[in-house]
């Protein structure tokens, strides 16, 4: 990783945040065809973007019926929606559960969604071993905005409510943990 360091005299720091902001929109520009993929971090420490690539189009994933603009109309009018949210009190995330054997085209169809809304997707696999019950809700409060939180492969961590993947620091995701992540008093 690279290191700059930015310094100003005086008190006002407007430059260096006018600099920085068009640093940031600067490489926004350069990569607005392009999807952000973000990992977490391997110690915890938020995200970090593992790369960017080009997103694949919606009409290459095939699904039954009219599930796709079903699913593409829910989502935006979920992304207008959030003055209501926080007029309720209630979290503002939105959350959908893809299913099916390996593959039949879970993630290709949240790559494409993702492109086609212009959202990063910020990849969590719980059942690496790093993560455990607190470091899964800061993952999911820390995320980048407008991002798309891919949680891989869910169901095969749990067997009976109990994780299967404990390593050795007894780091786990428990079940109970999971669900009070998505939907608890921390969420």
């Amino acid at each position: 990783p690279q290191k700059i360091n930015i310094m100003a005299y005086g008190t006002d720091t407007a430059i260096i945040k006018d600099f920085i902001n068009e640093a940031v929109e600067h490489c926004m520009k350069k990569d607005s065809n392009l999807i952000s993929i973000y990992e977490q971090h391997r110690w915890g420490l938020g995200w970090t973007k593992a790369q960017s690539k080009k997103p694949r189009e919606l009409e290459s994933v095939v699904l039954n019926s009219n599930l796709q603009p079903e699913l593409i109309t829910d989502i935006k009018r979920f992304q207008n929606s959030a003055q209501w949210y926080m007029d309720k009190g209630v979290p503002y995330r939105r959350g959908y559960l893809l299913y099916g054997p390996p593959g039949t085209g879970k993630t290709s169809f949240t790559t494409a969604i993702a492109g086609a809304l212009k959202l990063n997707i910020c990849y969590l696999n719980l059942s690496s071993g790093n993560m455990d019950d607190d470091g899964l809700n800061r993952a999911l409060n820390n995320a980048p905005s407008q991002s798309i939180i891919l949680l891989e492969d869910i169901d095969g961590i749990f067997v009976s409510r109990e994780s299967v993947n404990q390593n050795e620091e007894g780091r786990r995701v428990s079940f109970s943990g999971l669900l009070n992540a998505l939907d608890g008093v921390r969420s």
